[in-house]
């Protein structure tokens, strides 16, 4: 992938970082550009947006969930899963003490695997009002039994609470997943408890998902994200008392008709899990 630079707002300064333009001299002879090519653009915003961000445990796992939540869809957009429909799946735990699921979420998505292998799933954790652990799960392309065979067969895998799977068409996976996912990991309002996550133990995970086609890094270079720049505590230029993060501009990835990773032979690499 190659990177390009705006040239109308490369050489703009902000405190003491400076983007340099690597756009070619208009001397120099351009190069064939493939239609299987991709590249990225970065643009400088015309308002700088400060924040300090928060360095909790919660909000660190809040930050690495959405951050999976992306990888996993785009890595399925990138290799063109074809999906016939979805499965919502609910697991809770009766005892109010967190540490009973440990081990759990990853026995029972191995569990999946073995009787199903090629199973692509994403499962996420959070916290009921009372304090116990419970997870979602979105699970595409889930087998079709008889009726009431697999809700059946969850509730006897997962062993720790009431479940609940629910049946997604095609469609609405089209159309709603990736919001429905999202909108699950940024609880606000009255359910805010859910993604409470200090309350969480270390010893249980936040998310889990099977094994990507592409690696996490390569994922990140191939999609939209801003453009942010750190700021060390007492900077002189902001005067700013504890350490923040300017987004000073967009890095938009460009594919002039295919990303060049929907060519690229693919690769099991395992996904981070935390």
């Amino acid at each position: 992938m190659t990177s390009a630079t705006a040239p109308s707002r490369a050489n703009r300064s902000i405190g003491h970082n400076k983007l340099q333009s690597t756009a070619p001299r208009a001397d120099q002879p351009s190069s064939p550009v493939s239609l299987y090519e991709c590249f990225t653009m970065r643009g400088l915003s015309d308002e700088v947006r400060t924040f300090a961000p928060s360095r909790s445990r919660g909000a660190q796992r809040r930050r690495r969930l959405d951050r999976a939540i992306r990888r996993w869809s785009q890595n399925h957009e990138l290799a063109h899963t074809r999906v016939r429909g979805a499965v919502l799946v609910t697991l809770t735990t009766r005892a109010r003490d967190p540490l009973v699921a440990q081990g759990q979420m990853r026995s029972f998505w191995a569990a999946v695997r073995h009787r199903w292998p090629g199973s692509q799933y994403f499962c996420w954790a959070e916290l009921q009002e009372r304090g116990a652990v419970h997870y979602h799960a979105l699970w595409l392309n889930a087998p079709r039994l008889r009726r009431g065979v697999l809700p059946a067969w969850v509730d006897r895998t997962w062993a720790l609470g009431r479940t609940q799977v629910r049946w997604r068409d095609r469609a609405w996976v089209e159309r709603a997943s990736m919001e429905y996912v999202l909108g699950y990991a940024k609880k606000m309002g009255q359910k805010r408890y859910q993604q409470e996550y200090d309350a969480m133990p270390r010893e249980l995970r936040t998310f889990s998902s099977e094994r990507l086609q592409f690696e996490p890094t390569e994922l990140d270079a191939h999609r939209d994200r801003p453009m942010t720049i750190y700021v060390a505590a007492g900077d002189s230029s902001l005067k700013n008392v504890e350490a923040v993060v300017q987004v000073v501009g967009q890095v938009t990835h460009v594919a002039l008709h295919r990303c060049e990773l929907e060519l690229r032979p693919r690769h099991q690499t395992r996904q981070r899990r935390r």
